[in-house]
């Protein structure tokens, strides 16, 4: 096995992305890891927006986090009332969400660091229980 996964730049190029950095990512579902090159890295990196995550629905206190929130109360036309039922889901799946599962954010990239690990430690030979741990850090 060996390592392909590069990205190669040259001095004048550096110069001008003096910001520039290259992250490697784990592989996931192929044998090359993915680079991402950031020419303008954040100081401050702004959160994510919220976004379900379609596993939630396979937990039965989604349904009714959902139900409880639609059918509470309000005012208005009806565009609007959909919109302020809608934005009470959106908190109440968030809330919820950070309650039950945690921050996903940080257990994703937790789990990548460790899969990145282990998939250094094959690259120094072929060792089942390491390939065992890397299909379940995949999974």
């Amino acid at each position: 096995m060996e390592r392909i996964d590069m990205a190669f730049i040259n001095a004048q190029w550096r110069e001008l992305n003096d910001q520039a950095m290259v992250f490697v990512e784990a592989a996931v579902g192929s044998d090359h890891n993915p680079l991402i090159l950031d020419t303008v890295v954040p100081l401050n990196r702004v959160g994510k927006p919220f976004r379900f995550e379609s596993f939630s629905v396979t937990d039965e206190e989604c349904e009714e986090v959902v139900s409880t929130t639609w059918k509470q109360g309000c005012e208005g036309t009806v565009m609007n009332m959909v919109c302020k039922k809608l934005r009470r889901c959106k908190e109440g799946l968030k809330d919820w969400s950070h309650r039950k599962f945690g921050n996903l954010r940080i257990r994703i990239v937790t789990t990548k660091e460790k899969l990145l690990e282990v998939q250094k430690q094959l690259d120094y030979g072929f060792n089942t229980d390491i390939v065992t741990l890397e299909r379940t850090l995949i999974n």
